[in-house]
């Protein structure tokens, strides 16, 4: 049945929470039954006269318009003391239990958060709950935050002081900030696009910097921050240079600022630069230059500079990012990010790169380039890193491959060179492979296949 008089909202959280009652609630009343008439057989008056009345909209012979008007009219009648047993006796009956269920939250929502908290059945708060603070929140924000506080159990209250807190920020920025103030720290949350950040995500920004350290909607910081930059890249680089240094539960890195920096680069990559360079504070300093690299628009020739400025920890976080954002479609593209993979600190990410540069080598340049490149490589690890991807995606048949191995020294190779070598080769020909190799190679080569 569908009403087209009033907007009924989904009343349903989605999925049983799992937990007791009385185990929910802070502060909860005993919990027992709300009192019955003492005998089933005699029901009062009061009642009779409810399921007469409810006989008038319940009877599906009448028309939708006639039945709509005498539920909303029995409903008028209700006091606020009624309103429990009038809920209860709709059941289940999804026809009329959601509508009520909005108007109750309307009319007296403190009266229907009650009943909820007073009734046994868990699944009637999980049902009911969160529409019932949504609409509480739109007549008395924090009287609906009082009530979501009293809940105690993980997982329900994190649902439902969530569901709360957004529904306020989207309507009011400054309000719902109070909000999430206090709705402390949760036991899951998770962040994602929301409207109210890029409605003025100057004053998101400025509103979540000011939470509390421990309040986890802090953790939106860094998506108001790349909003900010986008519409206003050089006040929101203002910003973050005079409070970088905002501290920040579990962000060591200062992930927000990166993420503003590496936004306003985009736009103005020479206004980024100066204004990472000018940070004195080396721990907002770092974050910022990591984001202007990460941005892929600084000219190949700045990039060492900014490297070189970095701490050693940032040099080696950036260099993956730096060379991934750099085009690599040309032998001279790779030479550029060569010589910036050389300039950058010997690391596991340096060797990432490594490989993933042997790899565009191997599309781009002829065998005798491929290895000139790997003998160019200034660290012995880098260079192991890069003979490991060619002895495997190399197309040179497996005698040059040997000729070629066989004129490194045995510094630069590997346990893993050989395993990946022979693995190109069948077995029964891979001992007439190795005899081609010199006998300290082709010993060290033996011992790979049989360690024994």
């Amino acid at each position: 049945m569908k009403f087209n008089r009033i907007n009924i909202a989904s009343c349903v959280l989605g999925g049983a929470l799992g937990y007791a009652i009385p185990a929910v609630w802070n502060g909860g009343r005993s919990h027992e039954n709300p009192q019955e008439p003492s005998s089933r057989g005699n029901v009062s008056s009061a009642a009779r006269q409810r399921r007469e009345l409810m006989n008038r909209w319940r009877d599906s012979r009448t028309g939708l318009d006639q039945r709509m008007a005498a539920f909303l009219e029995q409903v008028g009648q209700l006091k606020r003391d009624e309103w429990p047993a009038f809920f209860r006796d709709l059941g289940h009956d999804p026809e009329w239990n959601q509508l009520a269920a909005q108007l109750w939250a309307e009319s007296d929502p403190k009266g229907f958060w009650e009943y909820l908290r007073d009734c046994r059945d868990a699944s009637e708060l999980t049902r009911w709950g969160p529409e019932l603070l949504l609409t509480w929140a739109k007549q008395d924000p924090d009287a609906a935050m009082d009530a979501a506080m009293m809940v105690t159990d993980r997982v329900a209250g994190d649902k439902l002081r969530t569901k709360l807190v957004d529904s306020v920020l989207d309507r009011d920025l400054s309000k719902g900030l109070e909000l999430a103030a206090r709705a402390g720290d949760f036991n899951r949350f998770s962040t994602g696009p929301r409207a109210w950040i890029d409605r003025d995500p100057e004053a998101a920004a400025r509103g979540l910097a000011a939470l509390p350290a421990s309040s986890d909607y802090r953790s939106f910081l860094e998506m108001a921050m790349e909003s900010w930059a986008k519409k206003d890249p050089q006040a929101a680089m203002n910003w973050m240079v005079e409070n970088g240094s905002l501290k920040m539960q579990f962000d060591h890195n200062r992930d927000w600022v990166k993420s503003g920096f590496k936004v306003a680069a985009m736009t103005d990559p020479d206004a980024a630069i100066s204004a990472a360079l000018a940070i004195e504070d080396p721990a907002t300093r770092d974050p910022a230059i990591a984001g202007v690299l990460s941005s892929g628009v600084v000219e190949p020739k700045k990039v060492a500079e900014l490297l070189a400025s970095c701490s050693p920890a940032i040099q080696a976080a950036s260099i993956s990012s730096i060379l991934w954002a750099l085009p690599r479609n040309t032998l001279a593209d790779l030479e550029t990010a060569t010589g910036i993979l050389t300039q950058g600190p010997g690391c596991k990410n340096a060797l990432f790169a490594a490989r993933s540069l042997a790899v565009d080598y191997t599309r781009l340049a002829s065998t005798d380039q491929q290895w000139n490149w790997v003998a160019s490589l200034p660290s012995l690890a880098m260079r192991r890193a890069a003979i490991e991807v060619y002895v495997v995606s190399s197309s040179e048949d497996r005698n040059a491959l040997a000729t070629r191995i066989s004129q490194l020294p045995l510094s630069e190779l590997s346990d893993q060179i050989f395993r990946k070598a022979l693995s190109r080769i069948p077995a029964e020909d891979q001992a007439m492979w190795i005899s081609r190799l010199p006998s300290d190679q082709a010993a060290w080569a033996r011992s790979v296949i049989h360690p024994d």
